[in-house]
């Protein structure tokens, strides 16, 4: 099954609040200096992120979470999607609203509120990995540049001070929050606690109710961005192997049912028992750390 322009809408909304904007709008940030790095979105413009800043007993704590919206794996998806905010930054929004586990509510998010809370803007196509181009489709594969030139600047802007750090991401965002974690934990010195939550970011590679097999898909991602020219080679046996790869504690987010996973499910019992695997593998990792 090829993503369309209608199901790459449908992923578009995955894991996000359509609720108003009534709470904490922040800014887009776009990053100055990722240009000269080759570290662009699909279409070529600068990525982006939204910071808030902590305080108090947060002030050197910092959460990032890496923003999901599916992939695209066709040249043509990857195309119509430089007209989306998942391939321009022409196309994000300027302000974003903050809830949930980067809401400024003491009541509404008691473990976060006053940290440095950062949303990392998804626009490369392939959960901020790869590394290649299409120059015939005017097509800009950057992920892992875009990624690591992130992680430069927010350093610049105090995160290597931190005391504490999570690396969170949903869906797509979920994926590279296991992808790049060793990678966080790489950034900060030994006296940091440093963790990663992949929040709906692990898949199953079963069919679908068409009887389809839509994850395989990710191979093609692998081979358009370049994937499997940075990457270990364990990230073409998906989740399971990757997990197992990573070398740092991972917790790890799935619900029994959601948009992404009602629609490709296999049946009800085989997300009942993904979800007792994946106590079993939070529960390995922890005694990893």
């Amino acid at each position: 099954m090829n993503f369309n322009e209608t199901e790459l809408s449908w992923l578009d909304g995955y894991g996000e609040s359509k609720a108003a904007p009534t709470g904490l709008m922040v800014g887009l940030t776009l990053i100055p200096g990722a240009g000269a790095k080759g570290a662009v979105c699909l279409d070529g413009t600068l990525p982006g992120y939204h910071l808030h800043r902590g305080y108090g007993s947060g002030a050197n704590s910092w959460l990032i979470q890496l923003e999901g919206g599916g992939w695209c794996n066709t040249i043509r998806n990857c195309v119509y999607r430089k007209t989306t905010r998942r391939g321009s930054s022409r196309f994000m929004e300027k302000q974003l609203l903050f809830t949930g586990i980067l809401s400024n509510k003491a009541e509404e998010n008691p473990d976060f509120f006053n940290w440095n809370r950062v949303k990392l803007r998804y626009c490369d196509g392939a959960s901020f990995t790869g590394d290649s181009e299409n120059k015939a489709a005017q097509l800009q594969f950057r992920g892992q540049r875009i990624w690591l030139s992130a992680m430069e600047d927010l350093m610049s802007k105090g995160m290597r001070y931190a005391k504490q750090a999570l690396l969170s991401g949903c869906s797509a965002g979920g994926l590279a929050s296991i992808l790049h974690c060793d990678e966080f934990r790489g950034l900060f010195s030994r006296n940091t606690k440093v963790k990663c939550l992949s929040d709906a970011g692990m898949f199953l590679d079963a069919a679908d109710v068409s009887g389809g097999r839509t994850l395989r898909n990710f191979m093609v991602v692998c081979w358009l961005a370049g994937i499997d020219l940075i990457l270990f080679t364990e990230i073409l046996s998906f989740d399971f192997m990757i997990f197992s790869s990573v070398s740092f504690g991972t917790m790890l987010l799935m619900y029994s049912y959601g948009n992404y996973s009602d629609y490709h499910r296999a049946c009800k019992k085989i997300y009942h028992a993904f979800v007792l695997i994946i106590l079993i593998l939070h529960r390995a990792s922890s005694l990893r750390t």
